[in-house]
């Protein structure tokens, strides 16, 4: 099904963002993946047609979705990367909650497929402090079972997982995308960063940048932790969740953050880390801007 634009204004600014972040895909391609995806027979078709009486079509979650997917397929891009550049030029708009749901239901659609007892990647139940607690199942081992829970990892006896009766909603770690605390650098701007310390945004002059996680940055002058400022010891729920949401709402994120394109490197054999699978993401974005 066509969508409908009052002008090529938000095509193309998703295609330009797609060429410019990840530099091997050629603005022209970009504008060709859109127009397919949005259910035109190119870009001329797509610019033609725009305009109108008719206001931009809303997008359906499901819609999004297969706009993502058709994208990646298209241009060899990662799901992180085709998701930020239809949502940051508005070519659906959600709220965090909104695409964070849209990205675990990716996830689940071309990374971990149909869950299933003992395959990688199903949502199961542990027993934990606070009651039962959900985790995505990781490579483990004989008798044991490595998880990933929503703020990190965790390993337990094979018999102590349960695996829900019901439908279990996937859902995308807070350990890759809420942030633990901001740094005040010199020039005023401001880098919020994860609870492994990688950060996630440049906030300043007025504009958010997504930062690539394993940037290395300098010139702190202030640090601050939601945890701090709450007066707790928790960072993942309660009150210091709650101020890290306000942050990302003050500052108008509504977009997921590239550490979120770790996910799938969580998930190979060995790597228990958020370091490790960062490194991995590098090395893959490297070798594909080659």
């Amino acid at each position: 099904m066509r969508i409908n634009f009052n002008n090529s204004s938000r095509p193309l600014s998703a295609a330009k963002l797609l060429a410019r972040r990840t530099g091997h895909v050629r603005l022209s391609a970009a504008q060709e993946a859109i127009a397919k995806a949005a259910g035109y027979r190119d870009w001329h078709d797509l610019h033609r047609s725009s305009g109108g009486p008719s206001s931009h079509d809303p997008v359906t979650p499901d819609r999004a979705k297969a706009l993502v997917l058709s994208v990646v397929d298209a241009l060899d891009v990662s799901l992180g990367e085709a998701q930020y550049a239809l949502s940051r030029a508005r070519m659906f708009t959600f709220s965090l909650e909104e695409n964070l749901q849209l990205r675990a239901s990716l996830w689940r659609e071309r990374l971990f497929g149909c869950a299933g007892r003992g395959k990688v990647g199903t949502l199961v139940m542990v027993q934990a402090l606070r009651g039962k607690e959900v985790g995505y199942l990781k490579p483990g081992g004989e008798g044991y079972d490595q998880l990933l829970y929503d703020s990190g990892f965790g390993s337990c006896a094979s018999s102590e997982v349960s695996y829900p009766r019901g439908t279990t909603e996937d859902f995308a770690p807070s350990v890759l995308w809420l942030p633990y605390g901001y740094w005040k650098r010199a020039k005023g701007e401001m880098v919020a960063f994860s609870r492994d310390y990688r950060p996630l945004w440049h906030i300043g002059s007025g504009k958010v940048v997504p930062a690539d996680p394993w940037e290395w940055i300098g010139d702190i002058r202030e640090e601050f932790f939601f945890r701090e400022i709450a007066g707790t010891g928790t960072w993942s729920y309660g009150r210091a969740r709650e101020l890290a949401l306000a942050f990302l709402a003050e500052n108008r994120i509504s977009e997921t953050p590239r550490l979120l394109d770790a996910m799938p490197f969580l998930f190979e054999p060995g790597e228990v880390t958020v370091k490790g699978a960062v490194e991995r993401l590098k090395a893959n974005a490297t070798q594909l801007a080659a």
